[in-house]
């Protein structure tokens, strides 16, 4: 009896190990698969901006080439993807789209307003869009706008703005209007692809490709007082396009991610 025990203490760590390797994951588990049905919106999509709102749903945002090229949120249910109050909701033409959810789970969209030439910002309340403050905050004609939620819940919007030579301007809401963070224009020369995150800590971050520095990737935070270089400025390699920035939930660490001129436009 004791020979058979010990025989099968010998072969228990092969039948663990077998049980184990039968449960790996399909290889189906490695694909990509459609969410709903593939082509949902009603046409052309441009400026696609996706969110997860507090409950797990996501949403997407985008310019809608069905409807005038005005601004669409449409959300999966489960089963399929349908509108966020009525479709194409903004005064006119929207570009360069960033969609974002406040603490309270409302859908926020920031974008390029072609009726004002501004950058305007508008939530879902349940039932309709309505402009946050005015319509048409920024002074002039802006592009690449990147809508955050601070960790206090106050919302802030980061763009670059043709009145300020295309350089960095970052705003947000008090409650009754839209007002600078910092100066306005504060990067070293044109800011292109802006990209808005919050520090663990609650510091507003920018990342952009700074044309002051040879296009390269430029990060900068707001101290308090004045925006203030992340290392070096223009620390890419080189020419760098479509800056996208994030912290790391372990450490608080920002990391940026580009398209990298000096590597074939590679990422």
């Amino acid at each position: 009896m004791k020979k058979i025990f010990y025989i099968l203490i010998f072969f228990l760590p092969v039948v663990v190990c077998a049980q184990q390797n039968s449960y790996k994951s399909s290889p189906s588990d490695y694909m990509w698969m459609n969410v709903g049905n593939a082509g949902f919106s009603g046409g052309t999509a441009v400026y696609t901006s996706i969110r997860f709102s507090p409950d797990g749903q996501a949403y997407v945002a985008y310019e809608d080439w069905a409807n005038s090229k005005k601004a669409t949120v449409m959300k999966f249910d489960g089963t399929n993807w349908i509108y966020v109050g009525t479709p194409s909701f903004s005064g006119s033409v929207a570009e360069y789209l960033s969609l974002t959810f406040s603490p309270s789970g409302e859908p926020y969209v920031a974008f390029c307003d072609a009726q004002v030439i501004k950058v305007s910002v508008m939530k879902f309340d349940g039932t309709n869009w309505g402009y946050v403050g005015n319509e048409g905050i920024s002074e002039g004609m802006a592009h690449y706008t990147s809508l955050a939620f601070s960790p206090s819940g106050i919302p802030y919007v980061a763009f670059t703005e043709y009145l300020n030579n295309w350089k960095a301007t970052v705003m947000k809401f008090n409650g009754a209007n839209w007002e600078n963070v910092g100066s306005a224009g504060f990067s070293a020369g044109r800011a292109d692809y802006t990209n808005l995150a919050f520090s663990p800590s609650g510091q507003p971050y920018v990342a952009y490709s700074d044309g002051g520095n040879s296009d390269k990737t430029t990060v900068m935070k707001f101290d308090g007082t004045n925006w203030v270089n992340i290392g070096n400025a223009g620390f890419s390699a080189g020419w760098a396009f479509w800056t996208s920035l994030a912290f790391s939930p372990s450490d608080g660490q920002p990391y940026v991610a580009f398209g990298d001129a000096v590597n074939s436009g590679k990422a």
